[in-house]
């Protein structure tokens, strides 16, 4: 039989606990008094199930004592033990060690890969280097930047000048790919396979303008504007909180990541955008990568 009662009742030993899990050590006391009182003391016998795989997500377990088998039903019937869960698990000691990967050399030379594609109408590139870890200081700098040169709108400042104004392309756009360690900088355009020439160089023009002028207030503006309303949008689904969750513990960005971030954005100026894109520079020393009908030339 299942017993039940709330954690507030029992303070005194409960708050050491939970001071021993990774995820709430940073709290004060305050904070995990708050934690108590919505938390729930739950006492199972052996062979009792606590959820079930199809079921929505509702509630987190913390294993005090005993252990918990996490277990997956297969197509077929088999019921596979995927994890055990054990007291001792969330009683680690000391720092945890810190994730690392190696920095990724970057390129000292511009390097071209053409690759000729028979039957292809389109003519698809990506140019791009080496960018920047999410943990970097100038992350999110260099990410509002990024936005505003190819995503923002119908493609930021590419898809105005090459698809709108040239003509050079069916889309164009840009990302930053920061993880753990250093992901790529890349802009992808789909061409016209009589321009490739002219798409690279429109495409560097663009990128020089980042790292030479500040983008202007309006710019800025529209872009904050853009990460604050697409992140709650992400937190309206269990997926998207999901993902916000494990962003917030895997790069240690804080329990109070949600609420700093809209006024973190909004402190963020042009100066330092542009310090970013100089920084990281991706118009210099890139690899080129075209795909297309004819892509061993122009």
């Amino acid at each position: 039989m299942n017993e039940e009662r709330t954690m507030s009742s029992d303070p005194g030993s409960l708050l050491p606990f939970l001071r021993c899990v990774p995820l709430f050590a940073g709290l004060d006391d305050s904070a995990v008094v708050v934690l108590l009182r919505v938390s729930h003391l739950k006492q199972v016998t052996k062979g009792a199930i606590l959820f079930n795989q199809d079921d929505c997500g509702e509630a987190a377990y913390i294993v005090r004592s005993g252990g918990i088998n996490i277990i997956l039903c297969t197509a077929d019937g088999r019921e596979l033990v995927i994890n055990e869960m054990r007291a001792g698990d969330w009683n680690a000691s000391g720092v945890p060690p810190e994730h690392s990967i190696a920095d990724a050399p970057k390129s000292q030379m511009v390097v071209r890969c053409d690759t000729p594609v028979p039957g292809k109408t389109q003519l698809d590139l990506i140019l791009g280097s080496v960018g920047v870890r999410r943990t970097e200081p100038d992350y999110e700098a260099l990410n509002l930047g990024d936005l505003i040169l190819g995503r923002l709108g119908l493609y930021g400042r590419l898809g105005a000048r090459m698809r709108d104004q040239q003509g050079l392309a069916y889309y164009v756009t840009s990302g930053i790919e920061a993880g753990i360690g250093p992901g790529p900088w890349t802009v992808r355009a789909g061409v016209n396979p009589q321009n490739p020439s002219r798409a690279v160089e429109s495409i560097i023009t663009e990128l020089r303008c980042l790292c030479t002028e500040p983008v202007t207030r309006e710019e800025l503006d529209d872009a904050c504007d853009f990460l604050t309303g697409s992140l709650a949008l992400r937190l309206e689904t269990n997926d998207g909180i999901a993902a916000m969750l494990s962003d917030i513990e895997l790069y240690r960005l804080g329990l109070d990541y949600l609420q700093r971030y809209p006024a973190m954005l909004r402190a963020i100026t042009a100066e330092q955008i542009l310090a970013a894109a100089q920084k990281h520079a991706l118009q210099e020393n890139y690899v080129l990568s075209i795909a297309g009908p004819t892509a061993q030339g122009g």
